[in-house]
């Protein structure tokens, strides 16, 4: 603005050479009096400076101090650390309670992971003032044709005679030997194989169970291989003794060696298969 004016106001005569710091004089100008060069030149020097980049450095440098000193408490306008007190108390921390209980897991009973057996009783001798009858001939007959239909094991089947010699029965047949306790539902697929079942009443006295166990182990292999009988205490039977094949009963109230012998004799492998093998079902095995 300043060298504009003079400019504006007259020509003057033009300056060689002008040191730093003097004053010159530029003759009669509105308003002006002397011009000291040396502040024009400083007023250009600070011009020329990068004065932003002054002022991001200064700015930076005062945000780094800043960053770098960790502090807990605000600062105010001076610089100066306000004290913001000692921290609130909160009081306790709540009671929640006890821990929840956490239930026990509930019992399930005893391991069911097979199938639930239908067919299966407990025996005992429920009458122990029960004695056989007189050791006389015993009595074979025969029995209606019931049929040897197959049933799923959780289906139930029921009987119209006791003990049956025919009828439906589980598609698995039991191993070959003696038993605690054999259901009909399994032994009939026994008789259907060509086998023999010696049944006994659960109060029977030792010396029966034995010799009807002794006769079974004593009969001789053929060309079918070994005897093939299943034995079991048989709950509700009306005679000490009974024997079966497929389709016929003997009923005794001793063991009467002959007569048993020729029952089996005659009426054995008499059945609808002939099958010689060991079937899957063993429940209450106990020998043979």
């Amino acid at each position: 603005m300043l060298v504009a004016a003079l400019a504006m106001g007259c020509e003057a005569e033009p300056v060689d050479a002008v040191d730093a710091g003097a004053t010159v004089d530029v003759g009669a100008v509105d308003g002006a009096v002397g011009v000291d060069v040396g502040a024009v030149d400083m007023a250009y020097d600070m011009a020329s400076e990068p004065m932003a980049d002054m002022a991001y450095d200064m700015t930076s440098d005062m945000a780094l101090d800043m960053a770098s000193e960790p502090s807990d408490m605000a600062s105010d306008p001076d610089g100066e650390a306000l004290d913001l007190g000692p921290e609130p108390d909160l009081g306790p921390e709540p009671d929640l309670g006890p821990e929840p209980d956490t239930a026990p897991e509930p019992d399930l009973g005893p391991d069911m992971a097979g199938p639930v057996d239908l067919d299966w009783v407990e025996v005992a001798c429920e009458d122990p003032s029960w004695m056989a009858g007189a050791c006389v001939a015993g009595e074979g007959r025969p029995q209606d044709d019931f049929g040897g239909a197959h049933i799923a094991d959780d289906m139930p089947i029921e009987y119209a005679v006791s003990p049956p010699s025919t009828g439906p029965h589980r598609s698995r047949w039991g191993r070959w030997g003696e038993y605690s306790y054999m259901p009909p539902q399994r032994y009939l697929h026994n008789l259907e194989h060509g086998g023999i079942a010696l049944l006994y009443h659960p109060c029977a006295p030792a010396e029966t169970v034995d010799a009807l166990r002794e006769l079974a182990r004593a009969r001789p292999e053929d060309d079918g291989g070994a005897f093939r009988w299943v034995m079991t205490p048989y709950p509700g039977l009306e005679s000490a003794v009974a024997v079966l094949a497929w389709g016929w009963v003997y009923e005794a109230e001793c063991v009467r060696a002959d007569e048993v012998g020729q029952f089996i004799d005659r009426f054995y492998r008499m059945a609808p298969e002939d099958v010689a093998s060991n079937g899957a079902y063993e429940r209450g095995w106990l020998g043979r």
